[in-house]
């Protein structure tokens, strides 16, 4: 009977050894349930249009952004509290959600945005040099010439040169002007030209005689990516002679 008994526990141990299993429990991977956040991307672009709270930019050349639109919009709030856009400005936007294809373009899941620089308003020389030998040459024009009586700017083609004659309207006496107080050309290629209107003095004698206040600028060629006209203000002039493109 003992070789029986004997028989009977060993093969209970053998079962009890076989039912357990010995191989650790697995330890969950941190690599395969770790979540990568997207890479922002920092996009630098100059300021071309503000219409209320909508601004209008255009990355700066070389920006990748480029290849998807030449014009971007985004809302003003998105500016830190207390600062107006300006053309002529310099963003530097920092967004994760890629380009959205509308035009104007938007930036996805914008998280900043940051003015780099203000628009420089410094009197030009009478004559000089801008990027991309864009030379220029300012003049005064004929505030008596009846040809400007509408307010905002013309141009005209002469010996290949670029002449753009910008007017205050009609006035009832003299002693009104208009000059250009500013000239900044754009990382993008736009030339803003920044002009400053005058009015007599109350005390001031006038001619008893209507005026056309005008200036001009002339380019040795045609700014590279247009022209804005604008007071300090921002408020822009428009073009007079559309119909006749150069």
């Amino acid at each position: 009977m003992k070789p029986i008994v004997l028989i009977i526990a060993a093969l209970c141990l053998f079962l009890t050894s076989c039912g357990t299993d010995t191989t650790p429990a697995q330890q969950p991977d941190d690599h395969a349930t770790e979540q990568t956040a997207p890479a922002a991307s920092v996009c630098k672009a100059a300021v071309t249009e503000v219409n209320g709270n909508t601004i209008l930019v255009k990355p700066i050349d070389g920006s990748w952004e480029l290849s998807s639109a030449d014009q971007f919009s985004l809302s003003a709030s998105l500016l830190d509290e207390g600062v107006s856009p300006a053309v002529g400005m310099t963003l530097e936007i920092t967004y994760d959600g890629g380009v959205l294809e509308t035009y104007p373009a938007q930036f996805g899941n914008i998280q900043k945005v940051t003015v780099l620089s203000e628009p420089s308003i410094t009197p030009p020389a009478d004559q000089g040099t801008l990027m991309n030998d864009l030379d220029y040459e300012i003049s005064t024009g004929d505030s008596y010439n009846s040809q400007y009586k509408q307010r905002g700017y013309c141009i005209d083609v002469v010996n290949n040169k670029y002449q753009y004659t910008i007017c205050s309207g009609e006035r009832s006496t003299g002693g009104y002007g208009i000059k250009i107080k500013g000239l900044t050309c754009l990382d993008c290629g736009t030339v803003i030209v920044t002009v400053e209107e005058t009015a007599p003095d109350p005390d001031m004698v006038v001619t008893e005689a209507f005026t056309y206040p005008n200036c001009a600028i002339t380019f040795s060629h045609e700014p590279p990516d247009g022209i804005i006209i604008q007071t300090a203000n921002g408020t822009e002039f428009e073009r007079l002679d559309t119909a006749d493109e150069p």
